[in-house]
């Protein structure tokens, strides 16, 4: 299998030298030396996908591992450049025993949303005799406000939520047995745009107890 070897060196040189260097048209010469004898072979080019190579302009280029090679990269758009410049940043762990609090913030502009929540299937179930739990549904994440009020229109007291979600559900407590609220419910979007319900009125539930005569039998 001796007689391989100067064939198999010949051909992994050559594709070597034809992946780094390019030819410029013509017909290119190589020699190869360090085999077994000596080989000279003659390749045909072609120019015209020679030009067409040359154009294409490297992306990444790595030389030496112990070396340092600049390359200068495409700007991003400026109104890209500047929204992403608002973004604070999500997570910040910088020790293992140290705290640490940052604020989150949200690409308002950068998501461009203006469209508000949409709403439905708002209910409002008992509680307890001075509590009801008033729950709806939005199509997007959004915060859960419930204002009431023993009048129509006028709302003195206001429950509310923080966290953002689709499924809301807000516990009204402090209520009076026997007397009818009117309510209205608010879901903002992480971008501000608000979802306000219509009023909607329940009458907070009285317990009732039903006292069962003891009878004794002899």
């Amino acid at each position: 299998m001796s007689f391989l070897r100067p064939k198999l060196l010949f051909l992994a040189v050559f594709i070597l030298i034809l992946n780094v260097i390019p030819v410029k048209g013509g017909v290119a010469n190589f020699v190869i030396y360090g085999a077994d004898n000596l080989k000279n072979l003659s390749v045909n080019t072609s120019s015209e996908l020679n030009t067409l190579v040359s154009n294409i302009e490297p992306r990444f280029v790595m030389e030496f591992a112990n070396a340092n090679k600049f390359y200068t990269l495409t700007p991003i758009p400026s109104q890209l450049d500047t929204l992403l410049g608002q973004v604070a940043p999500r997570f910040v762990l910088q020790y293992a025993n140290a705290s640490r609090e940052i604020t989150l913030g949200f690409p308002v502009d950068l998501v461009d949303d203006t469209t508000p929540p949409q709403g439905s299937n708002i209910e409002a179930e008992p509680a307890g005799e001075t509590s009801t739990t008033v729950s709806w549904t939005t199509d997007e994440y959004a915060d859960s406000t419930v204002e009431c009020g023993t009048q129509s229109g006028t709302y003195t007291m206001t429950f509310s939520d923080p966290l953002y979600a689709r499924v809301h559900a807000v516990t009204l407590t402090g209520l009076t047995a026997g007397t009818t609220y009117y309510c209205q419910v608010t879901s903002t979007d992480l971008s501000g745009n608000p979802y306000q319900s219509q009023e909607f009125s329940f009458e907070q539930v009285e317990d009732v107890f039903i006292y069962l005569p003891l009878v004794l039998r002899s």
